[in-house]
């Protein structure tokens, strides 16, 4: 069957979709000696109220996970076979860091986020 997507459309939609990584991102992987060191892979999904960051995290344990919030950045720890492994996330600043949960359920890890609703300023 033949794709009824034009090169337009195509172009569209890689440009409109968030990369995996930021630049910066890359620049850490570098400097912390490559992609070895991320254990397990991290997505992040967002609607119109809601951001969402995906770890998948097989064979690890809830009790082997940690989540800590340090301003506008997710840090998701977790030891499988004796080593720790971690992952920073960036949070975009219109996320809600205070109404945050965490659910772990068959070796995925999601963690839902608010996101702050803009509001329209009257001008006098």
């Amino acid at each position: 069957m033949q794709n009824n997507r034009g090169p337009m459309r195509l172009m569209n939609d890689f440009f409109s979709q968030r990369p995996k990584k930021t630049l910066l991102d890359t620049l850490d992987d570098y400097f912390r000696g490559g992609e070895e060191q991320h254990a397990f892979a991290v997505t992040t999904n967002e609607g119109q109220t809601h951001f969402t960051v995906t770890a998948e995290l097989p064979g690890v344990p809830k009790r082997d996970i940690s989540l800590e919030l340090h301003g506008q950045n997710l840090n998701i720890s977790a030891v499988k076979n004796s080593r720790k492994r971690t992952q920073i996330i960036s949070l975009p600043y219109y996320v809600q860091t205070k109404g945050m949960r965490a659910v772990h359920r068959d070796g995925v890890l999601k963690v839902h986020f608010l996101k702050q609703q803009s509001r329209k300023i009257e001008i006098d």
